[in-house]
């Protein structure tokens, strides 16, 4: 453990070495990630380690500090566990709306170039000082809770002893003490008290018995035979209840992680996982064949055999707009009804965040190099940011609103769809066309691969192909419904479209219709073509998404989300969709998995032992094997594929978090 760690912008290296050797000076420890991370470390698990283990957390206010991702994540984690926050300014030059929550409502200690440095170090001194034991006791507390959820929460890293009684003395007295004590802290000293008073309770009854043996050896001879003869008999009976309980419970539970399944894949697997574990308490190393019931071995062998969603990202409090791959570094981007755009990793991990559009963002674009976003607003706000500077370094305003944009395949122009009606098309040297043609709003267009020509789909009810001197070239036209998303076939040779009624198109670019095909009952709100021009991937208002070959043939369906899904994008290798909702989510979903159905009639299954495996059959002659080991088999691949989901969804409850331990 240490004293301090400092969250810092590179740009304040210098200061920061200054604040760090004078508090070096009077013999505290400071941890920082100049020094402290081994080059081949995950570096931002040792700095998750590095704030979890300090007492104070100290924050450098600058301009660059408070624009940084990492410094933000930095804030945040030391928030999650109630860190004593002491915010010191260094340069004031502040946008106080970029400002984390926790940094403005706490008092601020001033190290400017025109303040006393003396004065401010003594103030920072005493604030990192102030109430010292309480602080310490709460650091020394928090990472003995981290490290028992980290191993799965094994009992031999509780609490015992007089540490515990100290921690429960810790916990009263916490009251009005700042920091205060985190909900992950109470619930670690709560079930250390459980453990403890359990084994306390277990001596006495250990020590109870033996004294009641040797009393009863001495005194009831013959009595004791037939005491015992009754003992089984009660004791027969109490098991038999008690196995009936057990059946009763892991059935039901069976049967609900199925039911869930079918609506929300992850949240079924991870019922499935609770009973069974619950299995595996029960039946220790006994084989198959002593099993009280097989229901949840095969109800975790036919979800991991079925399930496609690999994980659910609560992406913004509304709706999600536009969701877009990074080409190149495994992340996504997400527009969202709030206003905001964010940057996450494909397990879940929220990278940045960028705010300023007053409005909604109505869809995003990674550039093909992945450096840059655009990012398009309901306000005609059009803005490119520069991920590795995390800056703003375009910005256009439209008389109108912006309803998509798209980079162009060499990354040189941006084109946008408007309200107006109007196709832009906007290049870095500055050019800038329009392309009028349109008689109502267009809300999608997509560049050919060879980035020559732009469709675009509109609510005129037409399809319209351009050149980029925006001179048009091919009408396309359905059966009068109103056209909602366009996307070029990776050859370049066809488009497919998707329309209000729910039907799908296919043209090849001279404007010869190829095929068509119902998608949904209702509005099909997104289209696209894989990668390998194989498959085309439909987004419904019905909350489906749905895959096809060129011929109309369903290949899979995804069924999760709580309501419409507003948009559909594949993984630039084509094995993962990813989809985004009316609820506010983002899910990901193995594109190469088709559900199939999930009913498994408890009263059809009869068990057929054999020597050292069972097989479970049905009346439609399916048959399931199962070996000794496949209940800990099939709970460790549950337990991979949630893995993701229960590591960064912060939905999970603290307890689910921890089922499957982490190594």
């Amino acid at each position: 453990m240490t004293d301090i760690f400092i969250s810092y912008s590179r740009k304040d290296k210098v200061f920061t070495q200054l604040l760090h050797a004078a508090l070096e000076a009077t013999g505290r420890e400071a941890w920082i990630d100049w020094q402290d991370i081994p080059l081949t470390a995950d570096w931002w698990q040792e700095i998750k380690r590095g704030i979890e283990g300090a007492n104070t957390f100290v924050f450098i206010i600058s301009p660059d500090s408070i624009t940084s991702s990492v410094c933000r994540r930095e804030v945040e984690h030391a928030v999650l566990h109630n860190k004593r926050l002491v915010p010191i300014v260094h340069r004031e030059e502040l946008n106080q709306a970029l400002l984390h929550p926790a940094l403005a409502s706490h008092n601020w200690l001033f190290f400017r170039e025109n303040d006393d440095f003396d004065t401010a170090f003594q103030a920072l001194i005493k604030a990192i000082d102030t109430d010292l034991e309480h602080l310490h006791t709460h650091t020394q507390i928090l990472v003995r809770t981290l490290e028992w959820e980290d191993k799965g929460r094994n009992d031999s890293f509780l609490l015992r002893g007089s540490n515990l009684k100290d921690a429960e003395q810790w916990l009263q007295q916490s009251a009005n003490k700042d920091p205060q004590p985190t909900e992950q802290q109470k619930n670690y000293i709560s079930k250390s008290r459980e453990a403890e008073d359990f084994s306390e309770r277990i001596a006495q009854a250990n020590e109870t018995a033996k004294r009641r043996l040797r009393i009863a050896t001495l005194v009831m001879g013959i009595a004791l035979v037939t005491l015992a003869a009754a003992t089984v008999v009660t004791v027969q009976a109490f098991q038999q209840q008690l196995h009936t309980k057990i059946v009763n419970r892991l059935e039901q539970e069976t049967d609900d992680a199925l039911e869930q399944f079918d609506s929300s894949q992850l949240d079924g697997l991870l019922k499935v996982i609770k009973a069974g574990r619950y299995l595996q308490s029960v039946v220790e190393n006994r084989s198959v064949e002593q099993y009280p019931t097989l229901s949840p071995v095969l109800a975790l062998q036919t979800i991991l055999q079925n399930i496609q969603e690999q994980n659910r990202i609560p992406a913004h409090p509304g709706e999600v707009n536009g969701i877009s791959f990074n080409p190149n570094r495994g992340q996504i981007a997400t527009a969202g009804e709030d206003g905001v755009t964010r940057l996450w990793s494909l397990t879940g991990e929220k990278l940045a965040e960028i705010a300023g559009h007053p409005d909604e963002v109505s869809n995003i674009s990674f550039s093909p190099d992945g450096m840059q976003l655009a990012i398009a607003g309901e306000n005609g706000m059009l803005q490119l940011w520069d991920l590795s500077e995390q800056q703003l370094v375009a910005l256009r305003i439209y008389p109108t609103g912006l309803t998509d944009v798209s980079f162009s395949p060499s990354g040189g122009q941006v084109a946008t769809a408007g309200e107006d009606g109007i196709v832009r098309l906007w290049s870095f040297s500055g050019e800038s066309r329009q392309f009028q043609g349109h008689t109502g709003e267009v809300n999608s267009i997509s560049f050919s691969p060879d980035g020559t020509q732009i469709a675009s789909s509109g609510r005129d009810d037409t399809i319209r192909l351009w050149d980029l001197s925006g001179k048009p070239l091919v009408e396309f036209r359905g059966d009068g419904s109103e056209f909602s998303s366009v996307d070029f076939h990776s050859d370049g040779t066809q488009l497919a479209a998707a329309g209000e009624d729910g039907t799908v198109w296919l043209w090849n670019i001279s404007g010869e219709k190829i095929g068509e095909f119902k998608a949904h009952p209702v509005e099909v709100t997104s289209i696209q073509f894989s990668s390998n021009g194989t498959q085309l991937a439909t987004a419904g208002e019905d909350g489906r998404i749905k895959l096809w070959d060129l011929s109309g043939q369903q290949l899979a369906k995804f069924i999760g989300h709580q309501s419409g899904v507003n948009v559909v994008r594949f993984s630039p290798d084509g094995k993962q969709l990813a989809t985004a909702g009316e609820d506010g989510t983002v899910r990901l979903w193995d594109s190469s998995r088709q559900a199939s159905g999930l009913e498994v009639e408890q009263e059809e299954l009869s068990v057929i032992s054999r020597a050292n495996e069972s097989v479970m059959g049905n009346q439609d002659d399916s048959v399931r094997s199962l070996s000794n080991t496949d209940l800990t088999t099939f709970l460790q691949q549950g337990c991979d594929w949630l893995k993701d989901y229960l590591d960064t969804n912060p939905a999970i409850d603290e307890r689910d978090r921890q089922l499957c331990g982490r190594d």
